[in-house]
């Protein structure tokens, strides 16, 4: 038999046709694949009921504390400023910290160690799984014979419990049941302990005391059981709707049982290493059913979309090109192997010559020369201002040491710490810490800059300086690969021109110096141009991997899903009907920016507490209103304040929303489903620092509206009055990010 007769009955078996009529079905049997993914359904679901058993079975907090052991004390920041006295935390048995709040030092007498509180006060002690506890205190209210005094104890929202305190030492115990609500609102699940009671004044002695606390214990009133229906049922309904999706996007039944299996393995290695954490993560379905609720809806859209839009797949005609077979790829494999130590030496300078001049040719050069012009501008005008004393001090956060204000540091280094760079240094340095509002702002920039700081680790500069430093690397490597993958996009849909202006308004818009400074935009605009790019070549999974490191970077991010969905039908749709295929795994594309932001705010409330939305609200009174409650409000405070930054912010605006406008018949469709729905977020949002706070900034990332001034931009008389307003702007308001002003 022949090559071709080969390569035919092998397109035949993997488009499921006969092998005899290639226009016919083969006769297979629906349930070979139902038992197929029946056992597949079978194994994952016992996997996952055994980690979900072992969450149940953990053993609860349980510890016996007194003051006279020897155990490690670490001073902790208070967290409120009622308490006049330091915050305590202690570590027993690898258990979580049990913080002590309006406590005073500890103190010994012949018997016991102990610490008087004062007359408010609060035990935080950390649970792990939901059940009912015991805590008992033990505890006096005076060291003289005097009348009882009473102490009133509440845990968390249960009702007050007030019992009498004597001159004895005794143990006082206090039952309370922890629900599984409380291991899906975020917090790590905490029993706090509130004790009031009227101030002692002892003799000779300053302080207003309270109770005097010699020890605490917890413990758990029952066993833990393995019957958890609302741990079991919703987890392993997202397990089984997960699977039905990958399957129903053309995977095989060893690629979808594969991915489920490394889901599993993780979970299970955070249940080995985080059993708490774990615990959280897994009562998150039950305790949020919006959340639960909408995950399995996700889920059944993209079935519906798979099964129906795409339908069964279509077999490639005889006519199309002959499929290579693996035999034949290592074949040319070895031919070139045995061809390349002789062809090398002569080939090598040629390749890399042609390489060089397509990346030139392909926006690599102008990239890099805007870039080279533009830092060294920015630079220069920043150095002589700093020494001029026309510029601000840099922002700190705590535990960073300052730059000195003489040295070469401040004028190149300092004068980009401004605003969100500081809380992005913070991130870098120390990470997320429980009750930190720098969950705010998302992970993956702050995490470049701690590997980008990694080779000036072992220098004598300041840690700000080298996160600093390592910032303005990555902003500006992401600068350039952003605007190289502008160029192609807008030349790919336009022409040469158009992709040459947009390059250039991008570089010299009035905001642009942000994409050097220690920010997000410059990576966010690199990864979701090349998304775009990389959706535009059907490379599809590299299309998903930008898109979720996207929504890692930006809140924003997670609109990606929009545009991807868009192409990948409009794709499909421009295929002819007999070279269509079913997309299989192009499908879940759409869905990783959703899952990156879902993860970071699983991330999030697990182990800080609160979600970056949480953050944002609480730190900067960001609340939701209506657009036209932002403009109208912005519009105000420009004639309250004169404030000069919030004016240009709202004409920026404006003109932006405009140009978008002016190019709904002009731009491709998946240009649209990415900028419009970028709006929103800044149109109903509001702060109390400005009303249209850090929109400049934002206005950075919509290239498609640059696009339409670039079209725009034909017209000589339109053209060169932009780039010199733009340019006078853009150093007029990089003046005042240079004087501190709330230009971020």
């Amino acid at each position: 038999m022949s090559v071709a007769s080969l390569n035919q009955r092998q397109r035949a078996r993997r488009n499921g046709r006969s092998r005899t009529r290639p226009g016919r079905r083969r006769p297979t049997s629906p349930l070979r694949h139902a038992r197929a993914d029946l056992l597949a359904l079978t194994g994952l679901g016992a996997v996952a009921l055994a980690i979900l058993v072992y969450l149940a079975l953990l053993p609860p907090t349980s510890f016996d504390y007194r003051f006279n052991q020897a155990s490690p004390l670490a001073l902790v920041r208070p967290q409120a400023e009622i308490y006049r006295s330091e915050v305590l935390a202690f570590t027993i048995d690898r258990q979580p910290q049990v913080r002590l709040r309006g406590f005073y030092g500890l103190e010994r007498n012949a018997e016991y160690a102990f610490r008087w509180s004062e007359p408010t006060a609060a035990l935080t002690v950390p649970i792990n799984v939901p059940t009912a506890y015991r805590l008992t205190l033990t505890v006096l209210g005076q060291t003289t014979p005097g009348p009882a005094r009473d102490l009133t104890v509440q845990i968390n929202d249960a009702p007050p419990q007030t019992v009498q305190l004597t001159a004895a030492l005794r143990d006082y115990t206090f039952d309370y049941r922890a629900e599984r609500g409380a291991f899906g609102a975020g917090d790590q699940p905490t029993l706090m302990v509130a004790l009031v009671t009227d101030p002692l004044l002892p003799p000779g002695d300053k302080r207003e005391l309270g109770a005097l606390v010699a020890g605490i214990a917890l413990a758990p009133l029952q066993p833990p059981t393995p019957w958890q229906p609302w741990l079991l049922f919703p987890n392993l309904a997202l397990l089984v709707s997960s699977y039905s999706v990958a399957r129903a996007t053309g995977m095989r039944v060893a690629v979808a049982t594969g991915l489920a299996v490394a889901l599993l393995v993780a979970i299970t290695l955070l249940a080995l290493r985080a059993g708490a954490a774990a615990v959280l993560l897994a009562y998150q379905p039950a305790t949020h059913p919006d959340w639960f609720v909408g995950l399995l809806l996700l889920h059944g859209v993209a079935l519906l979309v798979a099964r129906v839009l795409f339908g069964p797949r279509v077999p490639i005609p005889p006519s199309a090109a002959p499929t290579i077979t693996p035999r034949a790829r290592l074949a040319h494999l070895a031919t070139n192997l045995q061809s390349w130590p002789r062809s090398w030496p002569q080939s090598w300078p040629t390749t890399i010559r042609h390489g060089w001049r397509e990346a030139l040719a392909g926006g690599l050069g102008l990239a890099v020369g805007l870039f080279v012009t533009t830092r060294a501008a920015l630079s220069l005008a920043a150095f002589a201002a700093n020494r001029a004393l026309l510029t601000a001090k840099p922002c700190t956060w705590r535990g960073e040491e300052p730059l000195a204000p003489d040295g070469i540091a401040a004028p190149l280094l300092g004068v980009w710490q401004r605003a969100d760079a500081c809380w992005y240094e913070k991130v870098a340095a120390v990470g997320y810490r429980p009750g930190d509002p720098a969950v705010a702002f998302f992970p993956l920039y702050p995490l470049l800059m701690r590997l980008a700081s990694q080779p000036f680790a072992d220098t004598s500069m300041a840690l700000g300086a080298r996160l600093t430093l390592s910032g303005l690397i990555v902003s500006g490597i992401a600068y350039i690969v952003a605007l190289t993958g502008v160029y192609r996009l807008v030349r790919r849909d336009f022409d040469i021109g158009v992709a040459r202006r947009t390059v250039l308004i991008l570089a010299l818009f009035p905001s642009a110096f942000f994409f050097f400074a220690p920010f997000t935009e410059a990576l966010f605009l690199a990864l979701v141009v090349w998304t775009l790019a990389f959706a535009r070549r059907s490379l599809w999974w590299a299309a998903g991997v930008t898109a979720l490191l996207a929504s890692l970077t930006k809140t924003q991010g997670f609109l990606l899903a929009l545009p991807l969905a868009w192409e990948i039908y409009f794709q499909w749709r421009g295929t002819p009907p007999e070279q269509r295929r079913n997309p299989g795994p192009a499908i879940l594309t759409p869905l990783l920016p959703l899952y990156g932001l879902l993860a970071f705010l699983l991330y999030s409330r697990t182990f800080t507490g609160w979600t970056s939305f949480q953050a944002q609200s609480s730190q900067w009174g960001q609340t939701e209103t209506t657009p036209w409650s932002v403009l109208a409000h912005s519009w105000r405070y420009i004639l309250r304040e004169g404030d000069g930054v919030e004016a240009l912010t709202l004409g920026l605006f404006i003109f932006v929303v405009a140009l978008l406008i002016g190019g709904l018949r002009r731009l491709p469709p998946a240009y649209l489903l990415y900028a419009v729905p970028q709006l929103l977020p800044i149109l109903t949002r509001q702060t109390y620092v400005t009303p249209l706070t850090s929109t400049s900034r934002y206005l950075l990332v919509f290239f498609p509206a640059f696009v339409v001034l670039a079209l725009l931009g034909r017209r000589r008389w339109l053209w060169y009055p932009w780039l010199i307003l733009s340019v006078l702007l853009l150093a007029w308001l990089f003046a005042k990010f240079l004087q501190k002003d709330f230009v971020a």
